[in-house]
């Protein structure tokens, strides 16, 4: 697993390419944990269009960063899932926690709004 992150105004998309899974899962925590202590973020936008695959460990990243994010009063959603990957997030009823979009610009726009 790959991550990059890069920022609009104060809202971090952080790009996760390849699979989330395992201990690659647990990687995200410390890399979003920095960007989060090491500035002023609005929200976090989790960009999986490179996302190949997502197991338990993954879906626990997420509900870690949804509790994280609601704790620290910021935004977080999720954009550009795969259909498999959107399928895993529907069958742990995270879409129902959190706004899944199509894309990076809907989920921009929604936090601006």
């Amino acid at each position: 697993m790959k991550l990059s992150h890069r920022t609009e105004g104060n809202i971090c998309i952080i790009s996760i390419n390849g699979d989330f899974v395992g201990n690659q899962a647990a990687q995200l925590k410390g890399y979003a944990t920095e960007l989060l202590d090491g500035g002023v973020i609005k929200a976090f936008i989790f960009n999986l269009h490179q996302t190949t695959r997502i197991d338990s460990s993954g879906l626990g990243m997420v509900i870690f960063w949804i509790k994280k994010t609601k704790a620290s009063e910021i935004g977080f959603s999720i954009c550009q899932p795969s259909e498999l990957i959107l399928n895993d997030l529907k069958s742990a009823r995270l879409h129902l926690i959190i706004p899944v979009y199509n894309t990076e610009q809907e989920a921009l726009t929604s936090i601006n709004n």
